[in-house]
C-alpha cells in the first residue's frame, strides 16, 4: 500500500491531469450536443454544467502545472479565480437542477427551494473575497471558502436533482434505458461535493484544521485529488449516456417530421395528380427513348385515342416532323439547362386533324440526380390562334377604316383632274392645248397608281420580303398617306446622308402608319407629329441595351395625352389597348414586325406630356437598290406580241399601244387561248417575239399555268407578267416561274416601250 501511495504521490500531476481532462472533456460533450428546441427543460440549463467541466477542468490542468514548474503569486491568482467561476457554476446548475423538478411529496425540498435565489452567488462570492483578503494566504483560504460556500452545496443539489429529474420523467426516460446514467452522475456529483467541498486545504480554523487533505491523506492512505479523478470521469461518462436523451429526441422528431411530411407530400400527389388529371394542357412523361409511359385525361381525349393507345407510344407520332425536330434539338438543352419552351408547333389526332401548340419540355432526374426522362406539356392553342388572326384583320380593317375618308377624299380629286382634263380635250380646238390637258389627265392616273400601290403594300403582312433601301421618301410618303383627309400634321426631319436599311417596304410603311395613327388620336384637338430619322452606333445611353453595330433610328412623337407610367410595360402585349373599339394588336403588330427586322423598339411618356416611340433599324452594307424611273419618251419597234388578258378594255387598250409603237398585236382572254395562239404562230412562219400575260383570269388560267405549257412549247418563250397584285410572290421572282421580265399595272405606254425593246433586242 504503501508503494502505491508513493507511486500515486510522486506522478500526483498525472492524476490532475486525467483530473483536469475528464471534466473538460464532460464540459466539451455537453456543449456540442444540440440541444436547440429541446422539450426537456434539462437542456435549457447544462450549458451552465458545460461551463464548469471546461474551467474546473482547466483548474486542475493549472494545478498540473503548478506541480511541475512551481508556484508563483500569479499563478495562484488566476487558479483561485478559475477555481471561483467554476464552482460558481457548479453551484448555479445545482441550484437550478434541484428546483427543477420537485416531487410533490418533498414539502422540505420545496422549502429549500424557496431560499434557493439567484442573489446567493454574489453574497458568496463577496464572502469569499472579503475572507481570502483578510487572511495571510489569499489562495489557500479563498479556495477553502469556495469549497465550503460553492463546492458542497452545489454537488449535493446536483446529486439530488439528477435522480429526481429522471424519475419526474421516468414515462419518457425509461424506454431509453438511461436510468444507470442519470444515478451514476448523481452519486459522482454528490461525492464530488463532498470531497471537493469538504476535503479542503489545512488551515487554522474549523473544519479545515480537523477535515483536509492532509488528515485525508493520512487516514485513506491516498490523495484526496485520486478519489475526485475517479469521479470526474464516472461524471464524464454518465453524462454522456445522459446526453443520448437529446439524440433520441431528435430522431424521434424527425421520425415524426418524415411522418408529417410523407402525408403531407402524398396528399400533395394526389392532389397534383388530380390537378393533371383535370389539366386542360396535355401532359405526358416521357422516358430517354422518347416513349409515353404515363398521360393525363387530355392527352388522350383531345387527340380521340385511348389511354392505352397513348401510353406505349413514340412522341414523334403524336407530333408533326417539323414539332418533332424542334422538340428532339431541343433535348441537349433541355439536359443542360432542365427546361425549354417551344413557342409554337403542332400535333396529329388519331384522324389526321392538326392542332396548334405550345410546348414546354421538364427534365426529370433520378435519386442520382440522372437524367431519367422528360415532363412533356403541350398546350392547345388552335381556338387561340384562330382568334387571333381574326383580331388582325379586325385591325387592318380598323386601320384602313381611319383612312378611307382620306383615301376617298384624295380619290374623288383625282378623279375631278381626270375627268375634267378629259373633257377639256375633247372640247379643245387646239392639238397643243388638248395634248397639255391629256398629259395632265396622264399626272392624275400615276397620282392614282401611287395611291393604290400603297394600299396594296399596306395590306400585306408576314415574313418580311427585304430588299436593301433609303426610307428618305419612305417615310414622308407613309406620314401623308396615314393622315390624309385629318386635321393633323406631320414634320418629317431627315438628313440627306441617311444610311441604307435592308427593309420590307410594305411592313415597314405598316410601322409608320401605325405610330402616325396612334399619335394622331393621341392628340383629338389636333396638333403636329414629328418623325425624325437619323444615323447613331450603338451603346449611346439611349440604346445601351441593343447590339453594338450602326443603326437608323426613327423617332415618332406627339405632343398627345401620353401613357401612364403602369401601363408602360403592357403596350406591345396581344390584345392589350386602352381605346373602347381598339382590339390591341397595332403595337404588338408593330413590335412584331420591328424584331423580324432584327431591330428595336422602345417608348417614352408620361402622362399629359406626350409620346416618342424610337425604332432602330440595322444598317445595311449593301448598296440601296435603285429604283427603275419611268422614261419620257417612247421607243417604236417591230414583232408579234401576244396579249392576254381577261379584261376586253385592257385588251384593246394594250392593242393600240402596241399598234402605235409599230407591233403586230393578237389577243387572248385566257390561257388556252393563249396557248393555242403561240402553238399555231409557232408553227407558223411568225412566231410571236413576246408575250404579256396576265397574272390572274378569273375562271380560267392565269399567267402562272399558261408560263408552264408556253415553256413546254417553247423554252426560249419571251414572257412579261402583269398584275395588278405587285406585291404577289411571282411578281417579285418571275424568273423562277419562266417569265423574262414584269410589268406591274397600271402601266404606260414608255415604260413598255422599253421593256419590249429590252427583251426582243436581247432575243435578236
Amino acid at each position: 500500500m504503501d508503494s502505491i501511495q508513493q507511486l500515486i504521490s510522486s506522478n500526483l500531476d498525472i492524476v490532475f491531469f486525467i483530473y483536469g481532462f475528464a471534466f473538460v472533456t464532460m464540459g466539451v460533450c455537453v456543449l456540442v450536443q444540440p440541444k436547440k428546441e429541446s422539450e426537456f427543460e434539462i437542456a435549457n440549463i447544462l450549458w451552465i454544467l458545460a461551463a464548469f467541466g471546461i474551467t474546473h477542468g482547466l483548474n486542475e490542468l493549472l494545478d498540473m502545472w503548478s506541480i511541475i514548474k512551481g508556484r508563483s503569486d500569479l499563478l495562484d491568482l488566476i487558479r483561485w479565480l478559475i477555481l471561483v467561476i467554476s464552482y460558481m457554476a457548479l453551484f448555479e446548475f445545482g441550484r437550478r437542477i434541484f428546483s427543477l423538478k420537485i416531487p410533490e411529496f418533498s414539502h422540505i425540498r420545496r422549502k429549500i427551494s424557496s431560499y434557493l435565489k439567484w442573489w446567493l452567488l454574489p453574497v458568496f462570492g463577496t464572502l469569499i473575497l472579503v475572507s481570502a483578503l483578510m487572511s495571510s494566504d489569499f489562495w489557500k483560504v479563498g479556495s477553502i471558502w469556495t469549497r465550503y460556500l460553492l463546492g458542497l452545496p452545489g454537488g449535493i443539489m446536483i446529486g439530488i436533482g439528477f435522480n429526481s429529474y429522471y424519475y419526474a420523467e421516468e414515462k419518457i426516460l425509461k424506454p431509453l434505458n438511461v436510468k444507470k446514467y442519470f444515478f451514476f452522475a448523481g452519486v459522482a456529483f454528490i461525492i464530488y461535493g463532498i470531497l471537493g467541498g469538504v476535503v479542503v486545504p489545512k488551515w487554522s480554523f474549523f473544519p479545515a484544521s480537523w477535515i483536509n487533505t492532509d488528515s485525508f491523506l493520512e487516514t485513506v492512505k491516498m490523495p484526496v485529488q485520486v478519489f475526485r479523478a475517479v469521479c470526474a470521469i464516472i461524471s464524464a461518462w454518465a453524462l454522456a449516456g445522459m446526453l443520448k436523451i437529446f439524440n433520441w429526441e431528435i430522431r424521434t422528431k424527425l421520425e415524426e417530421a418524415q411522418k408529417v411530411l410523407k402525408k403531407q407530400l402524398r396528399l400533395f400527389e394526389e392532389r397534383f395528380m388530380e390537378v393533371v388529371q383535370c389539366s386542360s394542357d396535355i401532359i405526358y412523361s416521357i422516358d430517354n427513348s422518347g416513349i409515353i409511359i404515363s398521360t393525363n385525361i387530355r392527352g388522350y381525349e383531345l387527340l380521340n385515342y385511348s389511354q392505352f393507345e397513348v401510353i406505349g407510344r413514340h412522341i414523334k407520332e403524336m407530333c408533326t416532323p417539323d414539332t418533332f425536330k424542334e422538340l428532339e434539338e431541343g433535348f441537349e438543352k433541355l439536359k443542360r439547362e432542365g427546361s425549354v419552351f417551344l413557342d409554337e408547333g403542332k400535333i396529329v389526332t388519331k384522324t389526321g386533324k392538326k392542332l396548334d401548340i405550345t410546348a414546354h419540355s421538364v427534365a426529370v432526374h433520378d435519386e442520382k440526380r440522372k437524367f431519367h426522362g422528360v415532363r412533356l406539356t403541350f398546350r392547345d392553342i388552335t381556338e387561340h390562334k384562330k382568334m387571333q388572326d381574326e383580331l388582325r384583320k379586325i385591325e387592318k380593317l380598323e386601320s384602313i377604316g381611319i383612312m378611307a375618308g382620306g383615301i376617298a377624299h384624295d380619290f374623288n380629286n383625282i378623279l375631278t383632274t381626270i375627268t375634267g382634263n378629259i373633257s377639256l380635250a375633247r372640247v379643245s380646238e387646239d392639238n397643243r392645248k388638248g395634248s397639255q390637258f391629256l398629259t395632265d389627265a396622264q399626272k392624275a392616273c400615276v397620282h392614282a397608281k401611287n395611291l393604290t400601290n400603297q394600299l396594296l403594300t399596306f395590306s400585306k403582312g408576314g415574313v418580311p420580303v427585304k430588299e436593301v433601301q433609303y426610307i428618305k421618301n419612305l417615310l414622308k410618303d407613309s406620314c401623308k398617306f396615314a393622315l390624309r383627309g385629318l386635321s393633323v400634321k406631320c414634320e418629317v426631319y431627315e438628313p440627306d446622308d441617311l444610311w441604307p436599311v435592308e427593309v420590307d417596304e410594305g411592313q415597314i410603311i405598316q410601322v409608320i402608319h401605325n405610330l402616325v395613327i396612334n399619335a394622331q388620336q393621341a392628340m383629338p384637338e389636333g396638333g403636329t407629329i414629328d418623325v425624325i430619322a437619323e444615323n447613331m452606333v450603338a451603346g449611346k445611353k439611349d440604346i445601351s441595351l441593343v447590339e453594338k453595330r450602326k443603326y437608323v433610328k426613327i423617332t415618332v412623337k406627339d405632343k398627345g395625352i401620353g401613357i401612364p407610367k403602369e401601363l408602360l410595360k403592357k403596350i406591345f402585349d396581344p390584345y392589350f389597348t386602352t381605346k373602347e373599339e381598339g382590339s390591341g394588336l397595332g403595337l404588338a403588330t408593330t413590335y412584331s414586325i420591328i424584331k423580324n427586322h432584327n431591330g428595336y423598339i422602345d417608348v417614352q411618356s408620361e402622362a399629359g406630356s406626350g409620346t416618342s416611340f424610337h425604332i432602330y433599324l440595322p444598317v445595311s452594307d449593301e448598296k440601296a437598290v435603285a429604283k427603275e424611273k419611268m422614261v419620257d419618251t417612247h421607243l417604236p419597234g417591230t414583232g408579234h406580241i401576244l396579249v392576254m388578258d381577261d379584261d376586253e378594255n385592257i385588251r384593246k387598250c394594250a392593242r393600240n399601244m402596241l399598234h402605235y409603237l409599230g407591233y403586230e398585236v393578237e389577243v387572248a382572254k385566257n390561257g388556252d387561248e393563249a396557248i393555242d395562239l403561240y402553238m399555231k404562230a409557232k408553227e407558223s412562219a411568225y412566231p410571236f417575239s413576246a408575250v404579256i400575260m396576265d397574272l390572274t383570269i378569273k375562271g380560267g388560267k392565269g399567267g402562272k399555268e399558261t408560263i408552264k405549257k408556253l415553256v413546254e412549247i417553247d423554252p426560249e418563250v419571251k414572257a412579261i407578267v402583269s398584275s395588278g397584285y405587285f406585291n404577289d410572290p411571282i411578281m417579285a421572282n418571275f424568273k423562277q416561274y419562266g417569265f423574262s421580265e414584269v410589268i406591274a399595272k397600271p402601266y404606260e405606254i414608255e415604260i413598255l416601250s422599253s421593256l419590249l425593246d429590252r427583251i426582243i433586242k436581247k432575243e435578236s
